[in-house]
């Protein structure tokens, strides 16, 4: 009887944090959905052997009164920023990186496995390049979009249906 007491007072307290948690990610999400929000979305290659794959393409999304409007997406290879336009990385990532340009060059500005400084990195170089000032950055690769799609279903855009297979 006190393993199972012990037991259920450890899951309760998983499930307590587990709540508290789903309530911090509703509430985050409510307000990107509600916006007006615009957020710089990174379209990556997992196949890349790093953190989290190269940026291959980006774009933006504009969220409002729960509807989402994104714009068309460009090939990172076009996104390279000119030096007088350059986000200055800090100098953990400059030591660490820096042969590869991140802050410049789009395709390898993500290395580092620091999410929150190279998303910060990333909405400098938004407000620099054409797309312009944006709320946050998100990265979605192939195998999130899978994952989404075996949740949702198939969705069509411009004809052609996506689904968790292909």
């Amino acid at each position: 009887l006190a393993r199972a007491q012990t037991k259920l007072v450890t899951k309760l307290a998983q499930a307590k944090t587990q709540l508290a948690d789903g309530e911090q990610l509703t509430a985050t999400l409510r307000t990107m959905l509600a916006g007006p929000r615009t957020y710089l979305v990174l379209a990556g290659n997992n196949a890349e052997m790093r953190s989290g794959g190269i940026t291959t393409a980006a774009g933006l999304i504009h969220f409002e009164g729960g509807d989402l409007q994104t714009s068309p997406f460009a090939s990172s290879y076009d996104l390279f920023l000119p030096d007088s336009k350059a986000v200055t990385p800090p100098p953990d990532i400059a030591h660490l990186y820096g042969w590869m340009l991140p802050g410049q060059e789009w395709r390898t500005t993500d290395t580092s496995p620091n999410w929150p400084v190279v998303a910060r990195m990333y909405a400098q170089m938004s407000a620099n390049s054409p797309f312009g000032k944006v709320d946050g950055v998100l990265f979605v690769d192939v195998l999130t979009l899978q994952s989404v799609l075996k949740v949702i279903g198939p969705v069509t855009v411009g004809g052609f249906k996506y689904t968790a297979d292909n």
